[in-house]
């Protein structure tokens, strides 16, 4: 005999969004759980290395065990916009993360260049750092969701069926996103930050 259970659209709607609410903005120490080499396709920055994050939030501390996603330009300056491949804007989150990690660069005062020694990708992996983290839309989420919805909708009007379900809204899709590289924060100053007592999250 076949098993039955009551479920609406909506119940199917909800377990389809298995996304996971931001982490609040701010601060957290996190460690580089896993990395991948990859370069940009984008024309001022063609072939350019880049370097794809995994972050792991660190014990200890609200979102203990969450991941945080971002790509870092793995160079010093972007290229300039006019696609004459010469340096542009300086690449700040680049040197933010080397010096997270314990990198020297020339101080502000040395004119001429030096040799900077930077860790083997091996050696990243594993390494503790902090991040500062914000909340911006997620534009491809919010893009996916709008087109379902429009599928779902010409489907019904085309079979005649009335149509309820609500148009997905640009706030309801959010993510985190890495504005800055930090050196790994003292425990107690980072739960003073984070208002106190940790918020483990199991994968």
């Amino acid at each position: 005999m076949a098993r039955t259970v009551n479920l609406s659209g909506k119940d199917v709607k909800k377990s389809e969004n298995t996304g996971f609410a931001p982490l609040p903005a701010g601060k957290y120490n996190v460690s580089v759980f896993d990395l991948e080499e990859s370069e940009y396709k984008s024309p001022n920055n063609k072939g350019k290395p880049m370097l794809r994050l995994q972050l792991r939030v660190s014990d200890g501390q609200k979102g203990a065990n969450r991941r945080l996603f971002t790509n870092l330009g793995d160079f010093p300056y972007w290229g300039k916009k006019d696609g004459s491949g010469e340096d542009g804007s300086p690449n700040f989150l680049y040197f933010q993360f080397y010096k997270a990690l314990g990198v020297v660069f020339p101080s502000k005062d040395e004119e001429d260049e030096v040799e900077v020694s930077l860790p083997d990708l091996d050696e990243i992996e594993g390494a503790t750092l902090a991040v500062k983290v914000k909340i911006v839309n997620d534009d491809y989420a919010y893009k996916k969701a709008q087109e379902a919805w429009i599928e779902a909708k010409d489907a019904a009007e085309a079979k005649g069926k009335p149509f309820t379900e609500e148009q997905p809204e640009q706030g309801d899709f959010l993510r985190n996103e890495v504005a800055e590289f930090l050196p790994e924060i003292d425990a107690d100053d980072l739960a003073d930050e984070q208002g106190g007592g940790s918020d483990e999250f199991d994968l």
